[in-house]
């Protein structure tokens, strides 16, 4: 995980190394903003479905039926 954020850092540097001076700070911002919004909103509603529809009938923190069942019938 860290090698992925070096490694987006050394990316999103190079990219905008030289037009970073002309575009300015804000509107830098406000681009990479526009760019990962949808991302965040789109896995947010992912996540929200997929807790709604509890695909494997499991509810965490209640006792036998615990993720950590789960993770027991997974490895079994």
């Amino acid at each position: 995980m860290d090698f992925f954020f070096c490694l987006s850092g050394f990316v999103l540097g190079y990219a905008y190394d030289d037009r970073i001076a002309t575009i300015g700070l804000g509107s830098f911002l406000k681009a990479r903003l526009i760019r990962l919004q949808p991302m965040v909103v789109f896995g947010s509603v992912l996540g929200l479905i997929a807790f709604y529809a509890n695909p494997f009938g499991i509810t965490p923190g209640m006792g036998q039926r615990g993720w950590h069942s789960f993770s027991r019938l997974q490895f079994s």
